[in-house]
C-alpha cells in the first residue's frame, strides 16, 4: 500500500490517481481489519474452558468427545492440541505466526479472506506498477 502512494500515485493521470488512492485506501483498511478480526477469533473448543478439577482425570466422556491429555478437557474429536497456544482447536489447519492465533474452523473463512484481500491488492499493485512502467517508456513526452 505504501508503495503505492510512493511510486505509483504521483505518476498516474489526473482522474486515475484520486480513483486508485481511493481503492488503495479501501483494501488497506480491509486488510487491517480482517487481519484483526481473525487474531482476535479464539478457534478453540468450546470444550477447552470446561475443564476437569484436578484429581478426575477419569470421567464418562460427553457423546463424541474425547480427552485431552495435555489440557484436561474434553473436547471434540476433530480438535488437535496446539503447543503454541497450549489449548485444543477445533479443525486445526495451523499456527499462523503472522497472526499469533491458531487457524481453525472458527476462523478460517476469515483467514482466506484475509490472505485472498492482501493477495487481490498485491496483484493489482504489481499490474499498476507494470502498468506504468511499460507507459513510461511508450509514451512520447
Amino acid at each position: 500500500i505504501c508503495l503505492f502512494y510512493t511510486f505509483d500515485g504521483p505518476f498516474m493521470q489526473v482522474p486515475y490517481d484520486v480513483i486508485f488512492c481511493c481503492l488503495y485506501g479501501v483494501a488497506a483498511v480491509v486488510i487491517i481489519a480482517l487481519n484483526i478480526v481473525t487474531a482476535l477469533c479464539d478457534p478453540s473448543d468450546p470444550g477447552f474452558f470446561q475443564k476437569l478439577p484436578e484429581g478426575e482425570m477419569f470421567g464418562q466422556p460427553p457423546n463424541n468427545k474425547l480427552l485431552c491429555n495435555l489440557c484436561s478437557a474434553f473436547v471434540d474429536r476433530s480438535s488437535k492440541h496446539c503447543g503454541r497456544c497450549n489449548k485444543c482447536v477445533i479443525g486445526f489447519d495451523h499456527h499462523c505466526k503472522w497472526l499469533n492465533t491458531c487457524i481453525g474452523v472458527r476462523n478460517y473463512r476469515l483467514f482466506l479472506c484475509f490472505v485472498g484481500t492482501a493477495l487481490g491488492t498485491l496483484i493489482f499493485q504489481l499490474t499498476t506498477s507494470s502498468y506504468l512502467f511499460v507507459n513510461s517508456f511508450a509514451s512520447t513526452n
